[in-house]
C-alpha cells in the first residue's frame, strides 16, 4: 500500500479558484447516532465507525457532501492513534474515502480533500492517506489534491498496525 502525505504548509500556499468550492458538512459519529441521514451502510460500515471512535476516544469526524437527500461522497479524517504509529500528534489520516459510483469521475474527491486539508491546516502539521497501489482513480484523486508519494506501509499481522516500509 502506497502512503501519501501532504504537510499544512503546502496546503496555505495552494491556489484556490470558485470551481474548488464544494458544500463540505461534517459528522461526529457517537453512541447517540452512527448514521447520516440520507446514508445507506450496512453493519460493516457502521462495526468500522465504532471501531474508529474507540480508537480515537471519539475525536474521528466524518466529511460528506450530500445532493437532495443523498449522500454522494464521505471521508473520514482520524488524528493521530495506536494504529498509524508514523504519524506525530498534530497529524491527520484521511480515509477510508467513498463516493457513490453514479457520482464519480466528476472532480468531488480530490475537492473534497483539498478541502478538508484546507479547513483542518491551520490545527495539524500533516496529512497522511494510505491507498492500495491497484486502486488507480484514488491514487489519481489523492495526488489531483496535492498529495505526495512518500513511501508505503504494511498491515501488521498481529497488531493490525500500519508500519512504513514494504
Amino acid at each position: 500500500m502506497y502512503l501519501y502525505k501532504i504537510d499544512s504548509t503546502d496546503v496555505k500556499n495552494m491556489p484556490m479558484d470558485s470551481s474548488d468550492e464544494i458544500d463540505l458538512k461534517v459528522f461526529t459519529p457517537s453512541l447517540h447516532g452512527f448514521f447520516l441521514k440520507g446514508e445507506k451502510i450496512g453493519i460493516k460500515t457502521v462495526c468500522i465507525r465504532l471501531l474508529f471512535q474507540v480508537m480515537t476516544l471519539g475525536k474521528a469526524q466524518i466529511y460528506y457532501v450530500q445532493s437532495g437527500n443523498d449522500i454522494i461522497h464521505t471521508s473520514y479524517v482520524i488524528p493521530a492513534c495506536a494504529k498509524f504509529p508514523f504519524m506525530d500528534r498534530n497529524d491527520l489520516e484521511i480515509g477510508p474515502c467513498y463516493t457513490y459510483p453514479a457520482f464519480r469521475g466528476k472532480g468531488i474527491y480530490p475537492k473534497v480533500l483539498s478541502e478538508i486539508c484546507r479547513r483542518r491546516g491551520n490545527d495539524t502539521s500533516s496529512f497522511y492517506m494510505i491507498v492500495d497501489e491497484t486502486n488507480l482513480p484514488s491514487i489519481k484523486g489523492i495526488e489531483k489534491a496535492g498529495f505526495v508519494r512518500c513511501g508505503s506501509v504494511h498491515k501488521s499481522k498481529f497488531s493490525k498496525r500500519y508500519n512504513l516500509g514494504c
